[in-house]
């Protein structure tokens, strides 16, 4: 190969690879048994590239350089044996050649390795140079051995294989270094090399290995110790009979050494062969642009490495952290996590990211809408519940578990937001560690640290109790409640009839949860690089926070009833209010299904109260007239304000007992009528069932029996009814005049409000089937109406609300064209869009449908005086009734927002939320958009992916920059100084097809009658045309003309009224010139490292 050759060749990018590929493909050699092998071993690369490293590429190199030549070795010795194996075997060639091997024979039946085999003296010298890697030495002179290591382990692992193997090298040589060769060569005969080194690098030995391996060793490197583990598992089933003694292990000569022709390879050499360099460099800790630096052609010389920009380091630092007003959210890149290299969405993140963040965060928290104290994040609540489950698994918290399991898990987390339901109680153990350690900051909080340290190491153990506990009380909700199930959980753990089985007693404890959850974030010092690390947990904490922190966590395991007392009244507390309130949301189906009884005083009661309301209103003899429509809003709003104050007046009147039996004559007491002339109305034992009836006749209700008008409705639309009735003084009026044959088109009030209880039981979704008997209050949650059931007798409340819009749709009907199915059709349709705007009160929705309802009658008004002059105002009215088919069309202003808005426009509240310039959003642009962002969207910052006065105005560019990009937001400002765009839910790229999700949305600034004059056109679900790109044009709706169309220079485009979001031209015009042109990223944190990357190079190139 020529020197142009070897300079043309590149490391693959780190994302070309994963480590989650090579479990894959482990685990499907596993089952397959046997597999294809490879022809070739992977070629090192030649590549030199400038390096622009730091102190610690020194330590990288050495890494590095001990993992691959393990590599080579794993690989020779897996040769060397198919090799003597397919030479000693009785298999016919023609079978090897189809891909047949031996590896299929059983271990005894294969050739032996011995130490005459050079490759097994190169494996051995391999495996010393990983576990020496960064020892601390005992002495100047002394050189390290891990003889000490390897004793001290069997002190605290109590395991036969691995203790004798080390007692029987311990009488093989008087050196230590003698004594760990010998059990170097004990542990590959015996083959429990695997198992042994994975109980020396577990947990239960994590002070020993800090105390005596330096920080940047490859034992103390997570993803390094993976591949290490890995290359270790491939000669599991490898024969060695090597002889055991302390001499140095025999090395081959240059000749030996020759690498032999490539050939056909075991399973195992075929996973070693798939770990690449690139692999190797990214667990090592290596930038993907440093990776072929490390592997010099033999004849290059030395070169003078020289820190030339500080940028640099700050970009490939491991941590990337967004300063925010209220909280600090840190965002760790895929370097550290892998699996974030395949697209994972950044408000997906769980790891690296703050339990403040994650707590409001629903897709991570079941309960994040519903009660601060109930907002634990899936992750742990899910680690906990197996663990729970699971008390008596051995060797809790001392089991190893590979990173690139971690990786797999991690991956799934964040994915499906939930922790896989047949997880093993070892890796749960581990995952939950892992998320505690990678938390951005300390569950005891840096400012309350020391306080904390102190209290644990008072000697008096009351009072250190009684600090302990007041500052447990002092942390913020967040931390309180992740802190107390954590401990209560190792409390539970550590209880003698599970700890005899789990080995998990109160020291084992405290010492495994100290370092993830009390320790002190370190801000560093000194180069940028280092300050960066500082900031994150590396996999083994600083020893000095176990030992520190251990002490205030025993307290806290021990005397857990006390110290978080206050903490589990709360939570109960809020798991009560929890409780009730589904309990009532539940009853709300059931009383809509059970039918009122005369034999029940409750039901007995209420419906005599409405019958005294109808007869006094009857016997009071003046009517008040009803307004006008046009001014029937006003008084409303006054009514209801009037309403609001007689409440409880109303509700202590509904338990007034008059005691009337249909079946027959009862005496009670006359209740006393407010009639002008003072006298006492006919007692009600005067009355008849059929005089009740027909006085229910008179308002409407005309069913044979009275209990008749509730068999659709049950119990909750009779206490509705009577709610309305006492709370609205309007109502018996209307019921009255709505009855009486009049030039107004009159209707049955008993189907109206049957079918307004069921519409109202249907779009609060609290309808409950066979299928779905219970309320899932999780999913409840998320609807944007779920504050609303905190509100007092909140159901009775939309029940009079949305009669009050069924009446004025009803009221501007012609009476030859009335069609109660269609008015009700539209209140519900009305009634559902108010829900969608979150409201918090029903007054919210009152208030919200009477500016709707003005701009309707304005609007109407206006059309009908235009057409006057033009003389059309008899096709006027054809038009208008043809136009009541279509709800749509009826009511367009429901697609528009209220001129006030529905929240508090603060700009300066958003000043933070960019991470990058814009030329066409101003901070109240920003406030409108992310008020109508999904909940998901409006958690993160933005970041710009795209502009055209940053990147050129093309179409193409814009793609390459928005790859594996989503969601993101288009933002245009033409020619007139009109903003615009869309909300896309799924990634930009090329397709012959429409794509997305109803997430999609366009708005615009350009109406004058709306709040700020942004508009929000929601997915109208006429149709699924979200997104279409190609190589000319890019598009947003569709359905008649594209809601939003821009060509391939982004600098022309259209839009026209379409029907995927139902909105008119987003512009004065339909046809505009782009001025500029911007697209915008979502994430918890700080720009993502690749993109920030990408933007340093020209996309031309």
């Amino acid at each position: 190969m020529g020197d142009g050759d070897a300079e043309s060749r590149a490391i693959p990018p780190l994302s070309a690879r994963n480590l989650d590929d090579e479990l894959i493909s482990l685990e499907l050699l596993k089952e397959d048994g046997r597999a294809e092998m490879l022809g070739k071993i992977s070629h090192w690369l030649a590549t030199r590239h400038e390096d622009k490293g730091g102190a610690g590429d020194a330590f990288v190199q050495q890494r590095y350089d001990a993992l691959t030549r393990l590599k080579s070795a794993t690989l020779a010795v897996l040769r060397k044996e198919n090799e003597l194996n397919e030479a000693g075997g009785e298999q016919p060639v023609a079978s090897q050649q189809e891909g047949s091997t031996t590896a299929s024979l059983p271990r005894e039946q294969r050739q032996q390795l011995t130490e005459r085999d050079p490759c097994v003296g190169e494996l051995c010298v391999a495996l010393e140079e990983c576990l020496v890697l960064g020892l601390k030495s005992r002495s100047d002179e002394e050189q390290p051995s891990w003889w000490h290591v390897l004793y001290a382990s069997t002190l605290i692992v109590d395991e036969p294989t691995l203790v004798q193997s080390v007692l029987s090298a311990a009488f093989l040589s008087e050196t230590d270094g003698g004594k760990a060769r010998c059990w170097l060569k004990i542990a590959l005969n015996n083959h429990t090399i695997e198992s042994s080194i994975m109980m020396i690098l577990s947990m239960a030995c994590e002070h020993l290995i800090r105390n005596n391996y330096e920080e940047w060793s490859l034992v103390r490197c997570s993803e390094g110790l993976g591949l290490f583990l890995e290359l270790i598992i491939a000669l599991r089933d490898v024969h060695f009979a090597i002889e055991v003694s302390g001499e140095p292990f025999h090395l081959p000569e240059a000749a030996e050494a020759a690498e032999p022709e490539p050939g056909t390879e075991s399973n195992s050499g075929e996973m070693v062969s798939t770990i690449t360099d690139a692999d190797i460099a990214a667990a090592v800790g290596a930038s993907p642009s440093r990776a072929g630096s490390f592997l010099p052609p033999p004849d290059a010389e030395p070169v003078l490495v020289e820190i030339e920009d500080v940028k640099d380091l700050e970009v490939q630092s491991a941590v990337i952290v967004a300063e925010d007003e209220e909280e600090e959210v840190i965002l760790l890149p895929s370097a550290l996590f892998p699996h974030r290299l395949k697209g994972i969405k950044p408000w997906q993140y769980v790891f690296g990211v703050s339990l403040a963040s994650l707590s409001k965060n629903p897709y991570h928290s079941r309960y994040a809408l519903i009660d601060p104290l109930l907002a634990l994040p899936n992750i742990v609540d899910d680690c906990v519940a197996i663990l729970r489950q699971n008390p008596d698994t051995p060797r809790l918290f001392r089991t190893t578990v590979l990173s690139i399991r971690l990786n797999q898990l991690r991956e799934i987390v964040e994915t499906e937001g939930s922790v896989p339901k047949d997880l093993d109680p070892q890796c749960a153990g581990a995952l939950l560690l892992d998320f505690l350690k990678n938390l951005p900051d300390s569950i005891v909080t840096d400012d309350k640290y020391d306080a904390f340290v102190a209290a644990g190491q008072l000697r008096d153990e009351e009072a250190s109790v009684r600090n302990i506990t007041c500052l447990v009380n002092d942390l913020p909700v967040h931390c309180q409640i992740v802190l107390k199930r954590v401990i209560n959980l190792m409390h539970f753990l550590q209880q003698p009839e599970y700890s005899e089985q789990n080995g998990v007693d109160v020291f084992t404890a405290s010492t495994v949860l100290a370092p993830v959850i009390a320790f002190k974030k370190d801000t560093g010092s000194g180069m940028p690089s280092e300050r960066a690390r500082g900031r994150t947990h590396s996999q083994y904490q600083d020893v000095r926070y176990a030992a520190v922190g251990a002490q205030v966590v025993e307290r806290m395991i021990q005397h857990y009833a006390t110290i978080f007392h206050d903490v589990r009244v709360q939570v109960v507390d809020a798991l009560e209010r929890l409780e009730a309130k589904k309990e009532a949301l539940r009853m709300v189906s059931h009383q809509w299904k059970l039918q009122p009884q005369m034999n029940f005083l409750s039901d007995r009661q209420q419906v005599n109260e409405i019958s005294r309301l109808f007869r006094e209103h009857l016997e009071g003899g003046n009517i008040p007239s009803l307004s006008l429509p046009e001014n029937s809003v006003a008084v409303q709003a006054a009514e209801f304000s009037i309403a609001a104050d007689l409440e409880n007046e109303s509700q202590s009147n509904a338990l007034v007992s008059l005691e009337l039996d249909l079946r027959g004559p009862t005496v009670a007491t006359p209740p006393t009528s407010a009639t002008s002339s003072g006298e006492p109305s006919p007692t009600t034992s005067e009355a008849t069932e059929q005089d009740l009836v027909s006085i229910w006749e008179q308002f409407g209700f005309n069913r044979p029996t009275i209990l008749g008008n509730f068999e659709k409705g049950g119990v909750l639309l009779l206490r509705a009814i009577l709610y309305w009735l006492k709370n609205d003084p309007n109502a018996l009026s209307l019921l009255k005049m709505r009855a009486l044959p009049s030039e107004l088109p009159s209707y049955d009030a008993g189907l109206v409000v049957s079918s307004i209880c069921e519409s109202l039981v249907k779009l609060l979704k609290l309808f409950l089937t066979p299928k779905h008997p219970e309320i899932d209050i999780v999913a409840m949650s998320l609807e944007p109406f779920w504050e609303l059931f905190d509100e007092d007798m909140y159901f009775n409340k939309l029940f009079m609300f949305m009669f009050q819009v069924f009446d004025q749709l009803w009221s501007e009907l012609d009476p030859k064209a009335a069609s109660f199915t269609r008015v009700i059709t539209e209140s519900e349709g009305i009634v559902n869009e108010l829900l969608k705007k979150a409201p918090v009160t029903v007054n919210d929705l009152r208030v919200e449908w009477e500016e709707i309802r003005t701009r309707r009658l304005e609007e109407s008004e206006e059309e009908e005086e235009e057409l006057e002059e033009q003389g059309e105002l008899v096709e006027d009215e054809v038009l208008r009734i043809a136009a009541l088919s279509d709800p749509s069309l009826l009511s367009p202003p429901l697609r528009y927002s209220k001129k006030k808005p529905s929240f508090d426009v603060k700009p300066d509240d958003y000043k933070s939320k960019l991470l990058d310039e814009s030329i066409i959003l101003t901070l109240e642009h920003i406030a409108y958009i992310d008020h109508a962002l999904p909940i998901t969207s409006q958690l993160c910052r933005w970041f710009r992916i795209y502009s055209v006065e940053a990147n050129g105005s093309s179409l193409e560019t814009l793609l390459i920059l928005a790859k594996k990009q989503s969601p993101t937001l288009l933002v245009v400002k033409d020619a007139e100084g009109n903003v615009f765009g869309g909300f896309a839910s799924d990634e930009w790229h090329r397709a012959f097809h429409y794509y997305g999700t109803g997430e999609s949305f366009l708005f615009s600034f350009a109406n004058p009658s709306a709040a700020g004059g942004f508009v929000k056109y929601q997915w109208s679900r006429k149709n699924s045309y979200f997104m279409l790109c190609s190589d000319e044009s890019l598009i947003m709706g569709g359905g008649g003309n594209f809601g939003l169309f821009l060509d391939s220079d982004l600098s022309r485009g259209t839009s026209g009224a379409c029907e995927t979001f139902n909105s008119p031209p987003l512009t004065t015009s339909q046809e505009f010139s782009c001025v500029q042109v911007e697209l915008w990223g979502f994430t918890t944190g700080d720009k993502p490292t690749e993109l920030g990357e990408r933007h340093r190079k020209s996309v031309l190139d």
